[in-house]
Formats: structure tokens, sequence, C-alpha cells
């Protein structure tokens, strides 16, 4: 299978796709008049300038997927992101999404859906993508609007975790010198970093860190309002964490990526500080902080239950102005 750039000539046969790809969801939900469904082909060529379209072509030069995306504003926008029910459950799919993200560079991603389908609407909530909107039309079918955050310098790339990330995980996380100034145990098989992967890294407020130059997550980045810590925060003060495998200590990148998710996070909530802290024997972790801004507190505490170590810590805050 290759993934190529479709043109204008292709668009009878991916709408041909698109009416066989369509019709059993439609069948579902009792929805066959869906425009997916009826559009027509003047109506496609209208449509296919307004977007980037990719096709998946079989070895035989057969349209098997197609997924269109466009960008305003640096938000991009994915529709149509469809595969031949016999190709289906062969991860094509999540390829042409993967791929349609790759090629159009942008800091918000959002796509439209129906809750109704739940292997549908599971399949982009493994993808990093949330709901934040919802609307129950009058045939009775629930239409979601899904987005999720990616943000990005010329060197790294920030996007929720993913269930195909474990091995890159584990090849980090499996160092021991990496958990021990983080404040966690060393991974010691796939089955931990799946574990910690789904339960814990996969959320809405936690980022792989990716090197664009291989797409390799290297690190993770991210912050929480909800945990149980001796840590002297203030009411509903996120608490911020970070770390970055050791091939890529010294170089700036967590720097890079703790300045990402500051800038984020102020143009999405209305928190007044953060807070973060490092073992008082990993100072560079420190270092880290104060070039974006944070401020030592003076504080120093031990908290095994956020760390798991009997370790002190010393505490920096940011404050928003």
């Amino acid at each position: 299978m290759q993934i190529q750039t479709a043109t204008i000539n292709d668009v009878p046969e991916i709408l041909e796709l698109q009416h066989k790809a369509f019709l059993p969801v439609g069948e579902v939900l009792n929805w066959l008049d869906a425009p997916n469904i009826t559009e027509t082909i003047e109506t496609a060529l209208e449509e296919f300038p307004k977007y980037t379209v990719l096709k998946m072509v079989a070895d035989n030069g057969k349209i098997v997927g197609s997924v269109r995306g466009k960008v305003e504003d640096g938000s991009l926008f994915i529709g149509r992101l469809m595969v031949l029910p016999e190709y289906q459950r062969n991860g094509y799919a999540k390829e042409l999404l993967h791929k349609i993200q790759e090629v159009l560079p942008h800091n918000r991603v959002w796509l439209e859906t129906t809750s109704d389908i739940t292997s549908t609407y599971t399949f982009y909530e493994r993808e990093g993508f949330r709901t934040f909107k919802t609307e129950h039309f009058d045939n009775g079918v629930s239409w979601v609007s899904m987005a999720k955050w990616e943000l990005h310098t010329n060197r790294i790339l920030l996007r929720p975790w993913r269930e195909d990330d474990v091995e890159a995980l584990y090849k980090y996380a499996s160092d021991p010198d990496i958990g021990t100034r983080a404040g966690w145990p060393p991974h010691k098989s796939i089955e931990d970093s799946t574990e910690v992967l789904r339960n814990i890294l996969m959320n809405d407020t936690t980022w792989a860190i990716i090197l664009r130059e291989t797409g390799e997550p290297i690190g993770s980045i991210g912050y929480m309002t909800n945990y149980t810590s001796t840590l002297p925060s203030r009411p509903n003060e996120p608490l911020v964490g970070y770390w970055v495998g050791k091939p890529y200590w010294n170089k700036g990148i967590c720097t890079e990526a703790l300045n990402l998710m500051i800038k984020h996070i102020r143009a999405v909530s209305d928190y007044k500080s953060l807070v973060s802290s490092h073992f008082v024997d990993n100072p560079a972790s420190g270092r880290v902080m104060q070039k974006c801004g944070f401020v030592a507190t003076g504080e120093t505490c031990v908290d095994s239950d956020l760390s798991g170590m009997e370790k002190p810590m010393a505490v920096l805050r940011l404050e928003f102005s």
C-alpha cells in the first residue's frame, strides 16, 4: 500500500469509495440520506480543490482508502477518513490519519464523527482526540466534534500519547537513570510500559515529546490538577512534570517542551500559577524550570506518594501575571 496525494482525476473513484465505505454506517444509523452517502459527482468536484486529499493505493492501482484535510489559522480539520469495507481492520485508517497530520502543519486538529458507532469513536479516542461538542440530530444520531492539540517548534512536537508508542516508551523509560531522577520506578517490561501508557500518560494534559527529525517519542511532559501530595501547592494549582531520554539530555529539549506547554496552558485556561519540584540532587531539572520563568520558593518537601521516594524536593512556582 502507498499513500499519495490525490488529483482531481481521482474524484470519481474516491466518491465511489466514499459511498461504499459510509453506506454500512448509514444503514446502522438509519441515516441513508447522510451527505457522505448522497453526495453527487458535481458536488465532489466542486469541493475537491478546498482540501488536501490523500489516497491509499493498493499494488494493483486501486484506491482503497482516502482522507482529506485543510488548515485555517493553524487549526487542521480532518474529514472523510474512509477505507473500503473489505480492507478495513488492517490499520490503514490509522496510517491515513497519521499521514494527513504529518503533511499539513498545525497546532490543533479536529474532526466530526458520530458517537453512536463505538468502534469509530474509540478509535479516535485512542488517537488522542477528545469530545468538545455534542449535537443530537432529529433522526436520533449523536454527532460529536473532537479535537486534540499538537504543539511544535522546528525541532520537537508535543502530541497526545498513542498505544503504538509503547515500544519507544519502554526504550527510554526502562533506563534506571530516568526514573530515579523523575521519581518513578524504571519500566521492567513492555507490559509495564503498556500499563503506564494506558493508565497514566493517555490523558488530556499529557503529551509525548516527539523528535520531528525521526518521528520518535523521546520523552513526556504534562500537568495535573487532581493529585495527592504534601507539596505546598495552592488550591487548583496544576503540577508540572517532564522527562526526556538520556541521549537527549543537555540539548535544551525539555526547555523547549516546557515553554510550549506553558504557552498552551495560558491560551486555554485561567490558571494563575503553576507549581513543580525536582529532587535536590538533580539541579539540572530546576534549571530547566528557571529558564521558563519558574522561581524557587525556598521550600523543600519529601513526598513519597508523589515521587515514590524518600528524597527531599525543591519547590518552584511560575506566577502568571
